[in-house]
């Protein structure tokens, strides 16, 4: 009995010991967020390329085969715009935001400032979670939400992600002359991607 309950008290305190291990190594999303360095953009991009390629694929099609040139797909990638920005200006690029514990989001402005009369730091606003921490709520100073996907997060990279509707940005009508045609039904289900990526600080 003695050895029995001796046993159970190793298994305990090796059970104890690895919880707490894994704590220390795995930092919670919140954890993360908050690093005291803050952090930095580092890029933005979008998959606008990828929808165009799907947009030229699908409107070449209206073509005679004789006609379905270079040329004329050049001319159809010219008329898709999706008023998409990849890349950021160079005022923002040095930019750190800081996650406080409180809620709350400040931004400190680098030494190229998109307006000179920037303060060094001030409020961006506040940062919530969702439940399954997959989920970055940012409300700005004017009362504006603007939810993003945590693609990615460790202690020194961070990936945001939003997702829209291609079709919340095209004409229904428009696309009456393609539909049916061949890739249609894919590129109507197509997402606009935008990445955010931050590194720490």
């Amino acid at each position: 009995m003695r050895n029995l309950k001796f046993c159970l008290l190793v298994v305990l305190t090796l059970g104890i010991f690895a919880t707490s291990c894994k704590k220390d190594s795995d930092p919670s999303t919140t954890e993360l967020l908050t690093i005291e360095g803050g952090w930095k953009i580092d890029g933005f991009s979008s998959n606008s390329e990828e929808i165009g390629d799907a947009f030229v694929a699908l409107f070449i099609q209206l073509f005679p085969p004789e006609q379905q040139t270079p040329q004329n797909e050049a001319l159809i990638r010219e008329s898709f715009d999706l008023d998409l920005q990849d890349g950021l200006d160079a005022c923002d690029q040095d930019n750190v935001l800081f996650f406080h514990s409180d809620g709350t989001v400040t931004e400190a402005t680098g030494s190229v400032k998109c307006d000179p009369s920037e303060p060094d730091e001030g409020s961006a606003g506040t940062w919530t979670l969702s439940a399954d921490e997959k989920t970055l709520t940012i409300t700005d100073v004017d009362g504006d939400a603007f939810g993003y996907e945590i693609g990615s997060i460790s202690s020194s990279r961070l990936e945001l992600l939003v997702k829209q509707s291609l079709m919340d940005d095209l004409d229904e009508e428009d696309l009456a002359e393609v539909e049916g045609l061949e890739g249609y039904d894919e590129f109507i289900n197509l997402d606009i991607i935008i990445t955010l990526t931050l590194r720490a600080n």
